[in-house]
């Protein structure tokens, strides 16, 4: 391992040692303040995955959910420096954790809050749900009638609800 990879796996392990290179410029003990800068970045990081997830965190609490998001972080580190797109992992390696055991939903409720549901997507499922058609589900899902935007997009909606595999089946009514 090259010294830059051991200090990165040091970075997010803390049962691994700092790397021996290591050195402060002030000559103060750079254990400790490796330990502070890994603490800081842990914790940035479960951040952005509690930003990312506020429902799945509402859902499981934010000790429960803490403990999901250092175990993330530390097995599944950010391979970008933007943070946008961390986290798409997290339904998959949620579904294999015993302690998300209670909530067999988790990881599909995780799968939805990455693909950025709007309150207009939210209104078009609700919609379909009672029964409406696919016309009626979409006028009620763009105007919230409030006279703000509900931000939905019925071609970005449907193509999130196929791959997410959201939709189960599709009736089509005869005209009698």
């Amino acid at each position: 391992m090259n010294a830059l990879s051991a200090w990165c796996a040091a970075l997010l392990d803390p049962r691994r040692t700092i790397p021996a290179s290591l050195v402060t410029w002030n000559g103060s003990d750079p254990v400790q303040r490796f330990a502070v800068y890994r603490n800081n970045v842990t914790v940035s990081l479960m951040q952005a995955l509690a930003d990312t997830f506020p429902v799945t965190l509402a859902v499981v609490g934010d000790l429960r959910f803490r403990d999901l998001a250092r175990a993330f972080v530390r097995t599944q580190p950010p391979r970008s420096p933007v943070l946008a797109g961390y986290g798409r992992g997290f339904a998959a390696f949620v579904a294999d954790q015993e302690a998300a055991a209670r909530w067999p939903c988790l990881p599909d409720l995780a799968r939805l809050e990455l693909v950025s549901m709007s309150v207009g997507d939210c209104r078009f499922v609700g919609a379909l749900q009672t029964g409406a058609t696919l016309g009626a589900a979409t006028v009620i899902a763009a105007d919230p009638g409030d006279g703000t935007d509900a931000g939905f997009d019925l071609t970005r909606c449907l193509a999130v609800l196929l791959r997410e595999q959201v939709v189960t089946g599709i009736t089509i009514a005869t005209r009698t």
